[in-house]
């Protein structure tokens, strides 16, 4: 059955259909749940969630270029670094949760992002921290924390280090930028 998809091995990620796969998943559970349920039904059900797969991922005479795969790659590594962020983030945990080598995936993303992985992190912490900054009253280590920084002298260190002043030194001169009309 997965052999008329393009997913592999390789490239195991799907897009999922938003309108009908948790209702697949729904009715697969209650079938599941029963204890006397019977084979034929659950079949069916799987049979439903196959020939969903291969309309969303049909397979292709012609598979995805290699450059696309990079990127699909890349883009897996944004969206997990932007959903994890403020969790001790790793590349070590994030190629692991993406299954490819460390070295090709700090690799990989240095050449398309133009940033090592880390160095895009910390960048990325800092721009939300400065949002938490100028719109918020939080406190420094309640926005170090937030940010995934579970110590505020380091966060301070880190965000002098991207943005050239403190935390406080950033927050005073971004108070009352708000213009009102």
């Amino acid at each position: 059955m997965l052999s008329k998809t393009s997913l592999s091995p390789e490239h195991p990620v799907f897009p999922m259909d938003d309108s009908l796969m948790p209702a697949l998943y729904d009715r697969l559970s209650t079938a599941a749940d029963h204890k006397d349920s019977l084979d034929l039904p659950l079949k069916a059900i799987m049979y439903e969630f196959f020939g969903l797969l291969v309309r969303l991922v049909p397979a292709s005479a012609n598979p995805i270029p290699l450059p696309r795969q990079k990127s699909i790659y890349v883009e897996q590594c944004l969206h997990y670094l932007h959903a994890h962020y403020c969790e001790n983030v790793t590349v070590e945990r994030m190629s692991s949760s993406l299954k490819l080598d460390r070295k090709y995936l700090s690799a990989l993303f240095k050449k398309t992002v133009g940033l090592p992985p880390q160095q895009y992190l910390l960048n990325f912490r800092v721009a939300k921290a400065c949002e938490l900054l100028t719109e918020t009253p939080c406190s420094i280590g309640e926005i170090s924390r937030s940010v995934g920084y579970q110590d505020p002298l380091l966060f301070s260190r880190m965000f002098k280090k991207v943005k050239g002043c403190s935390p406080k030194e950033y927050r005073i001169r971004h108070a009352g930028n708000d213009i009102v009309l």
